[in-house]
């Protein structure tokens, strides 16, 4: 899922029926925008962890359970999920 600040969400590690699942938080952005939106999500009561830290880019790890809090913060979106795959703008991202 794509949010603000070119930030991306997936599952990191557990499964849909596991209460305990771990997501990773991918940020592109600078170190600026990201200080600040993590620490929004930490004054939510979002435990944030960091995995990774390279010029620019980071991942940060969260439990599953606060999806929605991290969801109010960086308004994820779900892109090309009505994107039929024999449509002529698929057609054209594959030449």
């Amino acid at each position: 899922m794509l949010g603000k600040a070119k930030c991306e969400c997936y599952r990191y590690k557990g499964n849909p029926e596991d209460h305990d699942s771990i997501l990773a938080v991918y940020f592109h952005s600078g170190v600026a925008v990201v200080s600040k939106l993590i620490s929004l999500l930490e004054e939510m009561g979002v435990e944030m962890t960091l995995l990774h830290d390279l010029d620019g880019e980071c991942v940060y790890l969260a439990k599953e359970k606060n999806i929605d809090t991290i969801h109010k913060i960086l308004k994820f979106q779900v892109k090309g999920k009505n994107i039929s795959p024999k449509s002529v703008k698929t057609a054209r991202r594959q030449k």
